[in-house]
């Protein structure tokens, strides 16, 4: 931290500023301090470093467990992350994000919390074919949000890439897809994610595309983890959890959990 900049958060008479981190219900009432605390610093310092700094100021606080500039995969639109202690004692800590404007100069915005939905992750082992996929969720009578990790060869030049992307993109199950040609194989590399899968009419037209085009599975020859997105009833989370990782085909199952406003 620069010389001169580094405040004591105990020291701070503003509203007890690190009294607010004691509750994620009352950590959105930090936003004037922190601004204030963004205005007292160099105007030479550029956005990452003064991010940075930013950091090492709120990590003084007694309850502030740690905060970085954060712009990585999987969470590109996260800039900046914040992990605090649980008061009730029921996590090790506290994930939060702070989102500050596009203007100049640099101005916190507000709070981020990540909150647990009725939603579960499930990743399957190597050689679990897409057919098996749809086989599976078709018996849980519970609704397929999203499968990703659909990576198939296709025997063609690369000339033929755009045609068949732009077909793919024409499917309404389809939220997105890519390729690239593999020199050293002479073939094309196709990724798909599907969404809506429940729907028995789109997983039969994804078999008939992949019989269509002549893909072949990806997983025949590195091998391929599907990961798929089961909408749950609320509150029985931790029940479907459990049946999922019961399955001998199921790497690991989690419940998913997302973003929010505090």
């Amino acid at each position: 931290m620069l010389a001169g900049i580094a405040i004591s958060c105990n020291e701070q008479e503003q509203n007890n500023f690190c009294s607010y981190f004691e509750n994620i219900r009352s950590v959105p009432k930090t936003i004037p301090v922190i601004n204030s605390f963004l205005n007292g610093l160099p105007g030479s310092l550029n956005e990452r470093q003064k991010k940075e700094e930013l950091g090492e100021w709120l990590a003084l606080c007694p309850h502030v467990i740690s905060a970085w500039p954060h712009s990585i995969y999987p969470e590109p639109n996260i800039e900046f992350r914040v992990s605090i202690k649980d008061y009730r004692g029921i996590r090790d800590q506290i994930p939060l994000a702070l989102k500050f404007s596009e203007t100049n100069p640099l101005q916190a915005t507000h709070w981020l919390g990540l909150f647990p939905i009725p939603k579960i992750l499930m990743e399957t082992r190597l050689h679990f074919s897409i057919d098996s996929v749809f086989d599976f969720i078709n018996s849980l009578s519970l609704n397929t949000a999203g499968i990703d990790g659909s990576r198939y060869f296709l025997d063609l030049p690369l000339d033929s890439l755009q045609f068949v992307l732009d077909y793919l993109n024409t499917k309404p199950y389809i939220e997105s897809s890519n390729g690239h040609y593999v020199e050293f194989l002479g073939k094309i590399n196709i990724q798909v994610s599907l969404v809506n899968m429940t729907n028995k009419n789109y997983q039969a037209d994804w078999l008939k595309t992949i019989n269509k085009f002549g893909f072949t599975y990806l997983d025949d020859v590195i091998g391929a983890l599907y990961t798929v997105v089961i909408e749950v009833p609320k509150g029985a989370e931790d029940e479907w959890i459990r049946r999922l990782n019961e399955y001998g085909f199921v790497n690991w199952g989690t419940q998913l959990q997302q973003w929010r406003t505090l």
